[in-house]
Order: structure tokens, then C-alpha cells, then sequence
């Protein structure tokens, strides 16, 4: 390459003339490393960091009545899986853990968090849904929260035999801050217990850093 020069003069990134930059593909950046002086590929660092954990396989809880239940944890352990992965769209880089469900933050920002759970009886038809609440985790602390609660007699009880709660909230997340998805709810009637659906996608967590 040909670079104007004088001695005792630095010379600013400006200044470079038909410099011939080598091992770039299409769309990479480069960043300056002023410890070895050296431009180097820094294309994973401009890239939006996002996660979406989806229930691939309808969760059939066997229960009632349910506090505080983690989806991939309890009952039948259906995972909330990571779906954007592999060479091109590698976003998680293990932050996601479909074993506990459970998030641990690599960088502290303003995230995004949008959860979506599909909510719904079994087919006896006597039973109605009571409530049902998501509620967003810190550590042991609840940051986010959606509930869904109907007052009514149970003689008379509400029509609600499948509800779809949303959760969409901004939150500041530190270095090594974990986040968890705790779910609760409760029927009137004692015939029937509580399904976590997947179909069509219903039942999912979003988390991305905005700032």
C-alpha cells in the first residue's frame, strides 16, 4: 500500500491512500486495538443481541393449581428452547439455559423482555380458569408482572377455559444478573388441571438489549 508520510508527523486514518485491506469478507467492521496497534475484524460486535426461548412441546402440568412453576423445569420438563443458533444467527452463546430456564445476563444494559403463555384447561368441560399470572424474575426479586384474576362465584363460575397472558416490559439487567419466567395460576373446579399450549408458537420468551 502507498501512505502519504513525513517525519515527526503522526498519521491519522484519514490520511491513508489506496490501502489494500486483506481477509475481509462482505459486511465485516474493523475496531482498533491500541495494544498491539492493530486493525482488526470485529464483526460480531456490531450484530443486535437478542433471544427467543419458544415451548416446543405442549406442557400438560397435571396440576390445578400452580405457584411459581418454571416451564423445562417442573412437570414433564418440556424445554423453552433457544431458536436462533448456529453459524449464521449464534445470538445466545450459551446466555440461555433450557435445563434450568434461565437467563444470565453478559453485558449491563436495558433489555427488552416480551413473554407470551398460552393458558389452558383439559377437555372435561366443567372446569374454569380463576387466574393466571406471569411474573419476570431478578435473582429472587419480581421485576415484571401480568395477571389475569376474575372474582366470581364458583357456582357461577367464568367462561374462560384458555387465556393467553402477555408480559412486555423494558428492565436494566447487570453483568451476571439471572432471569427467570415463573408461572401461576388457579381453576375453579376440581376436574381438570392446567396445560401450557405450544401450539403455533403461543408460549415463548423474547429478551433484547435496546441500550
Amino acid at each position: 500500500m502507498t501512505i502519504p508520510y513525513s517525519t515527526g508527523k503522526s498519521l491519522s486514518i484519514d490520511q491513508l491512500t489506496n490501502v489494500n485491506i486483506t481477509d475481509i469478507a462482505n459486511n465485516d467492521f474493523l475496531q482498533y486495538n491500541s495494544t498491539n496497534g492493530v486493525w482488526e475484524n470485529a464483526d460480531t460486535l456490531v450484530r443486535p443481541y437478542f433471544i427467543k426461548a419458544m415451548l416446543q412441546t405442549e406442557d400438560d402440568t397435571g396440576l390445578a393449581d400452580g405457584t411459581d412453576y418454571i416451564l423445562g423445569v417442573q412437570g414433564q420438563a418440556r424445554r423453552l428452547v433457544a431458536q436462533f443458533s448456529g453459524t449464521d444467527f449464534d445470538y445466545n452463546n450459551g446466555d440461555w439455559s433450557e435445563a434450568s430456564s434461565t437467563w444470565t445476563c453478559r453485558e449491563t444494559g436495558i433489555y427488552r423482555i416480551n413473554a407470551q403463555v398460552s393458558f389452558r384447561l383439559t377437555d372435561s368441560g366443567a372446569d374454569r380458569i380463576r387466574l393466571c399470572k406471569i411474573d419476570i424474575y431478578n435473582g429472587a426479586t419480581i421485576v415484571a408482572s401480568n395477571k389475569m384474576e376474575i372474582e366470581s362465584d364458583s357456582s357461577t363460575a367464568d367462561d374462560f377455559k384458555e387465556y393467553n397472558s402477555v408480559v412486555n416490559s423494558l428492565l436494566k439487567y447487570d453483568i451476571a444478573d439471572t432471569m427467570t419466567m415463573k408461572l401461576t395460576w388457579e381453576i375453579w373446579g376440581s376436574s381438570e388441571t392446567m396445560r401450557i399450549i405450544a401450539t403455533d408458537g403461543r408460549t415463548f420468551l423474547q429478551i433484547e438489549k435496546v441500550a
